[in-house]
């Protein structure tokens, strides 16, 4: 249930990374902290939530704010891609001749 909460709503995949989990002990997982299924626009993936987050006034600053490319937010950069609707990369981790 943590990680539901800290992400608010997750795929099996963000969930799982989140704890580490392995596939066989996902299912188990679920069903131990009553998260719930819901669909999110866009996203060809399952997802859960954690009910009371669905039930509360959504949480944020609702502002700009200024990331390191370090952050823990966009070190899962297929989350933030789906997310966020951008794709990071830190160019000094590209090799030279793909770079941008």
């Amino acid at each position: 249930r943590l990680a539901a909460r800290s992400l608010g709503v997750g795929t099996r995949s963000d969930l799982a990374d989140y704890h580490r989990l392995k596939n066989e002990q996902f299912d188990a997982v679920i069903e131990d902290c009553g998260l719930v299924p819901v669909r999110v626009e866009g996203w060809g993936k399952r997802a859960w939530a954690d009910p009371e987050a669905l039930e509360s006034s959504p949480r944020g600053r609702h502002r700009t704010t200024l990331l390191s490319p370090f952050d823990s937010l966009i070190w899962e950069r297929a989350r933030a891609e789906r997310l966020f609707g951008f794709s990071h990369r830190l160019e000094a981790y590209v090799p030279k001749p793909k770079r941008v």
